[in-house]
């Protein structure tokens, strides 16, 4: 079998990154050098590394997030916001998540909930879990409307390992009914 018709196979079997990879090896000639098992091992690792970076951009774009640049290194914690940095870095970790533990983020409007919502959502994509925005997931999931003016959440429902950000966007969409069931089921959290 040709080198050619490896790549072709490879390829056709969607393991385009180590079609890419074993093409760079058979033309580089230091390559000879290096004991076949430890080729191997480097194609096996760029095919490995490619799928999980296509699945965190996957998982990224498709948790539509509104500040798709937000970060946990980036939050501001000045005096005047009176934020908890090792709080938030607890929570940057997502042991919340497989403790089934939900989190509720409140505050005035301007207050950044929206990017901490997004940064805790970004570190949860990182860590390989859905992330669900606007309220159109499911797992016992509702529209979230204002308790408060002014006001938003962002709530994440481990029961099914997703984190779901709920903002403002989907508060107008809520009925008096729903608004009920929510709050029901936030007591019984």
């Amino acid at each position: 079998m040709t080198n050619q018709t490896t790549i072709n196979k490879l390829i056709e079997m969607r393991l385009t990154a180590l079609a890419d990879a074993f093409r760079n090896q058979t033309n580089d000639p230091k390559m000879k050098d290096i004991p076949f098992d430890d080729r191997l091992g480097m194609l096996v690792d760029i095919e490995y590394t490619s799928r999980k970076n296509n699945r965190l951009r996957r998982l990224i774009r498709k948790a539509e997030f509104e500040q798709s640049d937000a970060s946990i290194m980036d939050i501001n914690y000045t005096s005047g916001r009176k934020l908890n940095k090792s709080l938030i870095q607890r929570l940057a970790s997502c042991e919340y998540i497989t403790e089934h533990r939900n989190i509720f983020v409140t505050g005035a409007t301007g207050s950044g909930k929206s990017y901490l919502a997004c940064a805790l959502g970004m570190e949860a994509c990182k860590q390989y879990y859905t992330v669900v925005t606007g309220g159109r997931g499911h797992c016992h999931i509702w529209k979230v409307t204002e308790f408060k003016g002014g006001y938003g959440m962002f709530l994440i429902d481990t029961e099914c390992k997703k984190a779901i950000q709920l903002d403002k966007k989907s508060f107008s969409e809520l009925k008096l009914a729903e608004r009920y069931d929510l709050q029901e089921w936030i007591v019984k959290k």
